[in-house]
């Protein structure tokens, strides 16, 4: 199914718009338009489009008033974290330090928000590229396999573990 289709889909069960904004790169390649559906899930005013085929951006808006950035390890990271040059933060969760790269927020903080049962819900959102929390928003790029059928009620699916993500971390935060 295409991405424009699927958003229409996604529309039928959470209301709101499609948008076409125009993304692209300036150096040689072509400008394009790409659908984006807005609307409000839980009273939270939601914006979700595709990257690509595989790639899915749902962004909340909302006032969270701090800063997290959580994207996967990698051989680089571990690398820089041996040397101790990585600007990550460890939340003292093993298994989660191991696997999860923290950054943008104090180490404090990151032990009161990164509870075991926040880490479960990141590992229920795999696969993804990055979770991101700003003063004004939230963001989840995540990939879909492109060999299985990522529908609506996927979509929905994700919405709702992305809700329970977020109110996880902004219980533990304001605690």
């Amino acid at each position: 199914m295409d991405n424009a289709k699927l958003l229409e889909r996604i529309k039928s069960k959470t209301g709101g718009r499609i948008d076409c904004n125009e993304r692209g790169f300036e150096k040689g390649f072509a400008r394009h338009l790409t659908p984006e559906l807005v609307t409000y899930y839980r009273d939270r005013e939601i914006r979700i489009l595709f990257h690509d085929r595989i790639e899915i951006v749902f962004k909340v808006f909302s006032p969270f008033g701090f800063f997290l950035l959580l994207t996967r390890e990698t051989f680089i990271s571990r690398f820089m974290d041996r040397i101790s040059l990585s600007p990550e933060v460890k939340c003292g969760i093993r298994k989660f330090d191991e696997k999860y790269l923290i950054q943008n927020m104090s180490e404090e903080n990151v032990k009161k928000v990164m509870t075991e049962s926040v880490f479960e819900i990141i590992e229920s959102m795999e696969p993804f590229i990055k979770i991101e929390f700003k003063p004004d928003s939230f963001e989840i790029i995540r990939q879909t396999d492109e060999d299985v059928d990522y529908d609506a009620n996927e979509a929905i699916k994700d919405l709702d573990k992305i809700f329970g993500l977020i109110e996880s971390i902004e219980n533990n935060f304001r605690s």
